[in-house]
């Protein structure tokens, strides 16, 4: 067994890749760090009402935009890198809102969304990295409304260590609590 161990780590290493890689597939290592307390704004992944497809622009990259607005800021939800804090977001839903959140409780789609790994602004678009972040729903479906829980954890990793110089994201994921 520890022969078959140790054949099988140099393939495993060799076939392991860093993760996340910027625009041009490479490890990024121009990152500004977040200051704690910062606003980390995020975008999600525009989809069609009709299938749940991904949209695309016209050189066939998926089109991101903001999460819809919240009632109580009439902005898109907004995290502050390194707190934990208890956030309100009533999102209005619209026709096209409402046929996607079918598909998202179906999970038929993912809601996905993607956090940058730089605090530098629009760090995405100028072809930095960026961490997946997944909101899974909970609810149910009816001919006239739908019933989503009313709480989501929400939970960003970062690096455990204090270390300024590493205040970026590790890992984020988003689900229904109740």
């Amino acid at each position: 067994m520890k022969l078959f161990t140790l054949l099988l780590l140099p393939v495993l290493a060799y076939a392991v890749d860093w993760y996340p890689i910027d625009s041009k597939g490479e490890i990024p290592t121009n990152i500004k760090p977040y200051i704690k307390g910062q606003d980390v704004p995020f975008d999600c992944i525009q989809r069609n009402i009709d299938n749940g497809e991904h949209k695309f622009d016209d050189k066939d990259k998926i089109i991101y935009g903001p999460f819809p607005k919240c009632k109580e800021t009439n902005k898109p939800l907004m995290f502050q890198y390194g707190i934990n804090q208890d956030l309100n977001c009533t999102i209005q839903f619209t026709d096209e809102l409402y046929h996607l959140f079918q598909l998202y409780l179906h999970e038929d789609v993912p809601f996905s969304c993607r956090l940058p790994l730089s605090s530098e602004p629009l760090s995405i678009e100028k072809g930095g990295a960026s961490i997946p972040l997944t909101f899974n729903f909970r609810g149910t479906l009816s001919d006239s409304h739908i019933d989503i829980d009313h709480s989501m954890n929400v939970v960003l990793t970062k690096p455990a260590n204090d270390n300024v110089d590493e205040f970026t994201f590790i890992s984020a994921i988003a689900y229904g609590s109740g």
